[in-house]
């Protein structure tokens, strides 16, 4: 059962692993490592690889952007490599990868929410990205850098990728009229210590979408993103 589970998150991310024990490490989450100790050895947890990852999807970003855009200046450069590989980008290549299905944690923590949790989601795609370059090198860990990316690069350039959609979202608003923007409450679901918040958004008193999240903060953040993609 183990080794469909992991075939199929490698038809996913498009690589086979020659071993395979690195890619089941970078899925196990310490909460896994710390329940399983009998089995510490074939359930070590990600972080080492989520530290190496980090350093290497950073490299890999940076040598894209040198490379294909001669025309942008040291400072601009930076701006976007930050928000390629910041926590919501990951996330977001996470969540269409269908991560969460795959990570290896325990119940308690599942229970928690953590795989919903974007900094956990974040943490799996580095340590991916460290476990294919152990495997197969750098090529094959270039393809699967550009293969997440590829869309948050297109937006990222064109100025439609935000690490915080709250301000970019006011900021367009009052740049082209003098609408006000509310955010409301619409549901808050589940016990308390997991609450799952839905918030809808309205400019100009029109509805615009609705966001959720496991605070108010990430719902309204995904609420703005749903109104900067809505925004003519």
């Amino acid at each position: 059962m183990q080794n469909e589970h992991l075939k199929l998150l490698e038809k996913k991310i498009g690589y086979s692993f020659v071993n395979e024990q690195f890619l089941l490490t970078s899925l196990t989450h310490s909460s896994f490592s710390n329940e399983n100790k009998n089995l510490a050895l074939a359930y070590e947890s990600y972080e080492r690889m989520e530290f190496f990852g980090d350093a290497i999807l950073e490299f890999l970003v940076s040598e894209m952007l040198y490379t294909n855009y001669s025309n942008l200046s040291e400072g601009k450069l930076t701006k976007l490599r930050a928000l390629l590989v910041c926590e919501e980008t990951l996330n977001n290549c996470a969540v269409e990868l269908e991560l969460s299905q795959h990570i290896f944690m325990s119940s308690g923590s599942v229970q928690s929410g953590g795989l919903e949790r974007p900094s956990i989601l974040a943490d799996v795609v580095e340590s991916i990205v460290a476990a294919i370059y152990l495997d197969g090198g750098i090529e094959p860990v270039r393809n699967f850098v550009m293969k997440i990316l590829k869309k948050n690069i297109s937006l990222a350039i064109e100025g439609r990728l935000h690490s915080d959609y709250k301000s970019a979202l006011q900021e367009s608003v009052q740049g082209s009229s003098r609408k006000e923007i509310k955010y409301v409450l619409a549901t808050a679901e589940g016990p308390v210590h997991e609450r799952t918040f839905m918030y809808d958004l309205y400019i100009g008193g029109i509805f615009f979408g609705s966001g959720t999240g496991k605070t108010k903060k990430e719902a309204q953040q995904q609420a703005a993103k749903v109104g900067m993609e809505k925004l003519p």
